[in-house]
């Protein structure tokens, strides 16, 4: 928990997210207190040294079933989020590396036939990188007091249940 607190407080995270205290943020974030909430978090790593977060959650119950009254997103839909924390590997291809394998994970492990992500309207690298991973653009969505984003517009983006080819830098990313 304190790395990953330490990487939302970087200004290139924190920009995106709002942390607020460590308690607090422990107290959602905590694993334990986060699958109460549909929510599953993984530490992504590379050659064993942690670079970042992730994690998916059921989009019809995570937040109460938001996703599904507020848009329409049915039972299995998956929703993700990610951070690099490391900033020697933002920018480098990794978030696309990740996002790969994740995606793979998400549908072999889980019911999913949708995973949907929402990066800030603002956030073309991240949009970016979800395109090329495979995201289509769905539409503009207003961010949710309760989501740990600034106020603003989100872009809701998803990929549906597909085969990806794998990138060569695979093998050392792990989840």
């Amino acid at each position: 928990m304190p790395l990953f607190f330490t990487w939302v407080k970087k200004p290139h995270i924190a920009k995106w997210w709002k942390s607020g205290t460590y308690e607090s943020f422990c107290g959602k974030y905590r694993p334990e207190e986060a699958y109460k909430n549909y929510v599953f978090p993984f530490i992504m790593c590379v050659n064993e040294k942690p670079i970042g977060y992730v994690q998916y959650y059921l989009a019809n119950k995570a937040d109460n079933g938001w996703w599904m009254k507020q848009y329409g997103q049915p039972a299995g839909t998956v929703g993700t989020d990610i951070i690099i924390g490391e900033t020697e590997y933002v920018g480098r291809g990794f978030g696309a590396i990740f996002i790969r394998k994740f995606i793979e994970k998400i549908f072999r492990e889980t019911k999913a036939t949708k995973i949907i992500i929402d990066p800030d309207l603002t956030n073309m690298a991240a949009i970016r990188c979800y395109e090329k991973v495979g995201f289509r653009r769905v539409r503009e969505i207003d961010s949710p007091s309760f989501f740990d984003a600034p106020p603003g517009k989100l872009l809701l983006m998803e990929y549906l249940n597909k085969v990806k080819t794998k990138h060569s830098r695979d093998d050392y990313a792990t989840l």
